[in-house]
């Protein structure tokens, strides 16, 4: 334990950051968490070993299974036999439990109420085998470099944001890191040693890698390894043993994926759904990723550590750096290039332990120069948390919010306080609210402003940042050159859109909230209470003109109107021309800042209408401008004539008890990071 003093501390940070806030940890509403949990307790009901779905392979419910038939359910026995032992001695529970009455309590109480004891088995499982990657990232990097170097990319590994945040929830990419490291090290064992033993186990490991994801990245470091060996050992490339190898490969998978071959033709279309989900053949850069990286998930230190760890590596372990780059390139070429999957940034949670292999031989060489170097030497823990301290920190933060209620359970409480009877409330369909209420559309495309609410007579909404943020992802899938321009997330432009002027408007309004920091990903939900400003009285204001500013004054009631023509039909769920007004106050060095904006309901039909909007100038305000926007069209389909406006003769003061949210409490959660903060 002396001699690996340092491993057990990185290990001992890596388990509490996985395991601290698995419960409750994420909310039970990922779709993909299928695969894992609940394809599991399929296969112990069912009695068989069929995932029911084929767009993963089979390992991930395999392992779960093989967890929960073994460890999870004959606890979940003991803990039933234990509590009903009275039961049992009074001949209530009969034993041995009849068969209809043992499915029952299986169901009910050992996977529990909608299956949510299994829901956690799987997280629990998550969290233990990205831990495994820690240890895994450590040999594998000792194994090609010198346990120092094993050592700190461990530590980078087990303090990563995306490797914590991944290990709550059930998903494939955390088993995929795990057994693509363990494949990287059997491949590289050929090097060191190319016996048919070595090349078998190679071949095993590739075999359970492809059969996390349908991800071939893990051959080619293994053909790099094979074809040093063979050219340094003056062999054959066409050996007995790599065919030995390859054989294993398919072995393994075909008889880890029997249903696979079963059910070819439904895997097919699945996956040929997938192929064009993720937009195979695209063919363009995309360079969002390395944005996420930088500002995100590594932090700039360490981003730059890795870029400057692979060409040191290249210069310095050159067969070490080209046999990692031979998994690299690839997953690389694929996910950023050739198609669009680097839009989902959780798919580079299995090449993370190699960057951060990368980044640890920079580092490591770094601090091996200083520690002669006087007392630099004492800056190494420094520079070694000074490296990873915004990764570190958003793990913490993540790992800390997980351990709080569920925002569903959460703002369900407030709003059955909140909600009178038969309230009619704006809401997904899916979202939470009292079986009291009457629901009303939230739909972007038809109903996703407070004026549009007020068209429907709503009294309330329930915002859901999930399905209000569906506009501002736009910017991540920009390819180069245009891409560039994106290097910080365009919340400025995604203001100046009717839906985050929407969204925005409305969290002035806000009643009760549920919600955790972006870090922690969760429904963030906020029940907003529709203003109608009754009982104010106004009074006209003189003719104003689109784009013109005008002064304004702070806390007064404006109502801008005017009417709307388009030279074809709308129809409703294409809805688009709307009036906006901006709201801005002056600067230190003079210039406009906008402090708050307000639209009208969006047009659709046919002929002139008359849009409305009603709207409190903020407190900061000086002035401000009318505009004619459109969501999803183009302008100059749409006329305006009659603009009026008419201002409040009192100021305003709001009679509800409403929360005071700034903007930055809830920015990147309607602005997110990545898709769903996740």
């Amino acid at each position: 334990m002396r001699k690996n003093f340092l491993l057990i501390l990185i290990f001992v940070a890596a388990f509490l950051l996985r395991f601290i806030g698995t419960n409750p940890g994420y909310n039970q509403y990922h779709p993909d968490e299928g695969i894992s949990y609940s394809a599991a307790v399929s296969m112990i009901k069912d009695g068989n070993l069929d995932p029911l779905r084929y767009d993963y392979p089979s390992v991930v419910p395999l392992t779960n299974y093989i967890f929960f038939k073994y460890l999870f359910v004959p606890i979940g026995w003991g803990k039933y036999y234990l509590t009903h032992l009275g039961d049992i001695f009074v001949g209530l529970v009969h034993i041995p439990i009849v068969k209809l009455e043992a499915q029952r309590i299986l169901q009910v109480f050992i996977f529990g109420n909608r299956e949510i004891n299994a829901l956690f088995w799987g997280r629990y499982i998550t969290a233990l085998f990205s831990l495994g990657s820690v240890l895994a990232v450590y040999f594998l990097a000792k194994k090609l470099f010198s346990k120092n170097i094993g050592l700190l990319a461990a530590f980078f590994l087990a303090v990563n944001f995306r490797a914590v945040l991944n290990s709550h929830i059930g998903l494939p990419d955390t088993y995929n890191a795990f057994f693509l490291l363990l494949s990287l090290i059997f491949s590289y064992r050929i090097v060191e040693k190319p016996s048919v033993k070595n090349y078998l186990l190679s071949g095993i490991f590739l075999g359970l890698s492809f059969s996390t994801k349908y991800q071939i990245f893990a051959v080619f470091p293994f053909l790099t390894s094979h074809i040093y060996s063979s050219l340094y050992n003056k062999k054959n490339l066409f050996s007995r043993k790599i065919v030995l190898a390859g054989l294993t490969t398919i072995a393994v998978f075909i008889l880890l994926n029997p249903y696979f071959w079963l059910h070819i033709e439904n895997a097919v279309d699945i996956l040929s759904y997938v192929s064009k989900k993720y937009a195979m053949g695209k063919m363009k850069l995309m360079t969002y990723p390395f944005y996420y990286f930088y500002h995100i998930d590594y932090g700039p230190l360490l981003s730059i550590s890795v870029v400057i760890g692979l060409f040191y590596s290249l210069k310095k372990f050159c067969r070490q750096s080209l046999f990692l780059l031979a998994e690299l390139i690839p997953f690389f070429f694929i996910m950023i290039y050739f198609s669009g999957g680097g839009f989902y940034v959780r798919n580079f949670i299995t090449i993370t332990p190699i960057l951060m292999i990368f980044a640890a031989v920079f580092i490591g060489s770094f601090l091996g120069v200083i520690k002669n170097k006087s007392f630099l030497k004492y800056l190494s823990p420094l520079i070694i948390f000074g490296v990873v301290f915004i990764t570190l920190k958003n793990s913490v933060i993540s790992s800390y919010y997980y351990t709080k209620q569920w925002t569903y359970d959460e703002i369900l409480n407030q709003s059955s306080k909140i909600l009178p009877k038969g309230s009619l409330v704006a809401s997904h369909p899916f979202d939470p609210l009292p079986d009291y209420v009457v629901r009303t559309e939230f739909e972007r495309s038809v109903s996703y402003s407070l004026a549009e609410f007020r068209e429907e007579k709503a009294d309330y909404a329930l915002v859901n940042m999930d399905w209000a943020s569906d506009d501002f992802y736009g910017w991540m899938l920009k390819v180069f050159p245009d891409s560039l321009q994106y290097w910080q997330k365009p919340i400025s432009i995604m203001q100046n859109t009717f839906s985050g002027a929407a969204m925005e408007e409305m969290m002035d309004y806000v009643m009760a909230d549920a919600f955790k920091p972006w870090q922690a990903p969760d429904a963030a939900l906020f029940l907003i209470k529709i203003p109608y400003f009754q009982d104010v009285k106004y009074k006209q204001l003189s003719t104003i003109e689109l784009n013109q500013e005008f002064s304004v004054k702070p806390g007064f009631v404006y109502r801008v109107s005017g009417l709307i023509s388009s030279d074809e039909f709308v129809v409703k769920n294409k809805r688009s021309a709307y009036i906006r007004i901006d709201f801005y106050s002056k600067a230190v060095d003079g210039k406009e800042v906008r402090v708050g904006s307000s639209v009208s309901a969006r047009y659709y039909g046919s002929g002139r209408q008359n849009l409305e909007l009603l709207a409190v100038a903020p407190g900061n305000s000086v002035s401000a401008k009318i505009i004619l926007g459109v969501y999803l069209d183009d302008l100059e389909s749409y006329s305006l004539t009659r603009l009026a406006m008419q201002v409040s003769k009192e100021k305003y003061t709001l009679g509800e008890n409403y929360l005071k949210l700034n903007f930055k409490q809830y920015q990147d959660l309607l602005y997110p990071y990545s898709d769903g903060n996740l």
